[in-house]
C-alpha cells in the first residue's frame, strides 16, 4: 500500500536498482527509528575527527579518521555491540566519488531486516518485512555542519593520547583516546586503521571509565577507487513493488532565538535551530541542536495540548541519554550520547524567547 500523500512523488518507485525519488528528507520515528538508532551512534562515534602514515599526534590521528571515515572506498562487515556483545551485523559498502559519499548497509545478522543506502545528500531505508520504505532528502543548505576540527577546542574539553597497536579485522591499527575533563560529556576509544585512517574500532567512555564498545570490524577490504565497486553498488537491490512508501518532504526552515538555553554545559554551542514539520504530527517542532568538539545533543520542543499532562522523566539506553519535561506549555525532549545529568541540566534550562511570544 502506498501512503496517498506520496502518490504521484515517487516516479517509478520501487524497481530494484533505483533508490528515491527528488525533493525529501530522511528522519525516521516512531518504531522505525529503533533500527537506525545505531546507526546513528555509529555516525555521531565515527565523526570524528588527517595526517600522513605513522603520525603519533592524537589529534592528528583524529582529524585523519574523520576523513576517512567519510571519504574512505570499503567493503566490510561491521558488528553493531551493546555491552561488548554483538547485537547486530551490518554488511557495509562505502564510496567516495570525489565530490559525494555513497554507502550502502544490509543486515546480515541479529535486529530486524533492513537496507539502508546513501547517495550524496540522499536516502532510503527499506524494511522488507513489514513492506516498508522511507525515503528523502536533505537540504544541502541546512545540514548540520560536521564536527568541529578546533584542536584547541578538543584539547580544552579533552584529554588526548595514543595507545599502542592492535589489530581489528586483520588489519593494524592504531589505539586513540579522547578522555573528557569533566563530567558533561563523554569521551571515546578509536582503533584506527594506519593505512587507510577508517576507524575499525570505537568505544565510547563515561566519565567514570567504563567503556561501552559500540562497533568493531570484523572483516573490511579497503579500495582505492570508487571505480572498483559494481555500477549497481550503491543502489537498492529490495524490489519494493507493493511496499508502503513513506514520503518525507523537506519541510524546516532556520528559527534562531525562538528557545533559548539558559545553562549550556561549558563547550557546547548551538550549531542549528529549525523549525520542522514531521509526519502524523500538525504540530512544528522546534529542532536545536548543540554540539561541542565531539558531541552532540537535540532539543525537541512542542506545544502540548491543553488536556494533556507529561510528567518530567529520563530514559536512556546505555550511552544514549534523553530527558522529557514540560516548558512554558511545551514538551521539551533532549537527547544525546552525553551524561543523564547533562541532558537534564539542558531540559530544565530551556526557556521560550520574549520576542518570539509577540
Amino acid at each position: 500500500m502506498t501512503n496517498k500523500a506520496t502518490q504521484g512523488m515517487t516516479g517509478r518507485q520501487g524497481r530494484p536498482g533505483e533508490l528515491l525519488p527528488q525533493g525529501a528528507v530522511f528522519s525516521v520515528g516512531g518504531e522505525n527509528a529503533k533500527t537506525c538508532r545505531r546507526l546513528l551512534l555509529i555516525m555521531v562515534l565515527v565523526g570524528l575527527a588527517t595526517t600522513v602514515k605513522g603520525e603519533v599526534d592524537p589529534a592528528s590521528w583524529l582529524v585523519r579518521a574523520d576523513q576517512a571515515a567519510e571519504r574512505a572506498n570499503f567493503t566490510g562487515t561491521l558488528s553493531l555491540l551493546d555491552g561488548g556483545v554483538t547485537q547486530r551485523t551490518m554488511k557495509v559498502k562505502q564510496g567516495f566519488d570525489g565530490r559525494n559519499t555513497h554507502q550502502r548497509w544490509v543486515s546480515a545478522s541479529g535486529g530486524e531486516e533492513c537496507e539502508i543506502v546513501r547517495r550524496a545528500n540522499e536516502s532510503a531505508v527499506v524494511f522488507p518485512n513489514r513492506r516498508v520504505m522511507i525515503h528523502g532528502r536533505q537540504n544541502p543548505k541546512n545540514l548540520i555542519p560536521r564536527i568541529q576540527r578546533d584542536i584547541a577546542q578538543l584539547k580544552q574539553y579533552y584529554q588526548l593520547e595514543t595507545g599502542g597497536q592492535e589489530k581489528v579485522a586483520g588489519r593494524p591499527c592504531q589505539l586513540v583516546k579522547a578522555t573528557s575533563r569533566d563530567n558533561y560529556r563523554y569521551g571515546c576509544e578509536l582503533c584506527v586503521d594506519t593505512a587507510s585512517g577508517l576507524p575499525l574500532r570505537a568505544r565510547m567512555v563515561t566519565p567514570s571509565g567504563e567503556k561501552i564498545e559500540k562497533f568493531a570490524f570484523t572483516s573490511v577490504d579497503v579500495l582505492e577507487s570508487i571505480q572498483q565497486f559494481s555500477p549497481n553498488s550503491f543502489w537498492l537491490a529490495t524490489d519494493t513493488n507493493g511496499f508502503e512508501t513513506i514520503n518525507l518532504p523537506y519541510g524546516s526552515q532556520p528559527a534562531p532565538g525562538q528557545w533559548r538555553i539558559e545553562n549550556l554545559p561549558p563547550g557546547f554551542v548551538e550549531r542549528l535551530a529549525v523549525i520542522r514539520k514531521l509526519p502524523l504530527n500538525p504540530k512544528p517542532v522546534y529542532h536545536i541542536v548543540l554540539a561541542d568538539a565531539l558531541s552532540r545533543i537535540s532539543v525537541f520542543v512542542t506545544r502540548l495540548p491543553e488536556d494533556r499532562e507529561v510528567k518530567s522523566r529520563q530514559f536512556s539506553r546505555k550511552a544514549l541519554n534523553g530527558y522529557i519535561t514540560v516548558r512554558d506549555g511545551h514538551q521539551v525532549t533532549v537527547i544525546g550520547g552525553v551524561p543523564a545529568e547533562t541532558v537534564r541540566m539542558i531540559g530544565d534550562s530551556v526557556h521560550r524567547s520574549a520576542d518570539s511570544m509577540n
